[in-house]
C-alpha cells in the first residue's frame, strides 16, 4: 500500500504547468513540521503534485500560507544531471485536500482517480 496524509503550509503559490491539450498538472511545496524524540521541531518542505481534476480545485482554492491536509501516495523520478550523475526525487502525488480555511462548500477537493494519463 502507497498511502501518506501530511497537514502543513503551503510555501509558494501553487504553479500550474499543464499544457493546452494536457491533462491539469498544479505543483507546490508544503512545509510540514513534526518534533523528534529531542523535543526539537523539525520543518521539512515536500513537492506537491496533482493532476485532473484535483489540479483543477487546488489552482482554484489553495493559497501560498494555508496550512492544508492531504491524502495521496509517493512517486519517485529520476533527475539526470550533465556528466552522466543522476538522483532519485520523491515526490507527493495528491488525490485529497482538506483545507481548514476554506468556505465550507470548497473544503474537499473531489476524489478521483489521480494520474497524469
Amino acid at each position: 500500500m502507497n498511502k501518506i496524509y501530511l497537514s502543513g503550509i503551503i510555501a509558494d503559490p501553487p504553479t500550474q504547468r499543464s499544457q493546452e491539450d494536457a491533462p491539469k498538472h498544479v505543483v507546490f511545496p508544503l512545509c510540514v513540521s513534526h518534533r523528534t524524540k529531542q523535543g526539537m521541531v523539525k520543518r521539512e518542505l515536500y513537492n506537491v503534485q496533482t493532476w485532473n481534476g484535483v489540479a483543477e480545485w487546488a489552482h482554484g482554492n489553495l493559497k501560498q500560507g494555508q496550512r492544508v491536509m492531504l491524502q495521496g501516495y509517493l512517486t519517485q523520478r529520476r533527475v539526470a544531471h550533465p556528466g552522466g550523475f543522476a538522483h532519485i526525487e520523491v515526490d507527493v502525488t495528491a488525490e485529497e485536500f482538506f483545507a481548514a480555511s476554506l468556505p465550507r462548500s470548497s473544503r474537499a477537493a473531489p476524489s478521483e482517480q489521480n494520474t497524469a494519463s
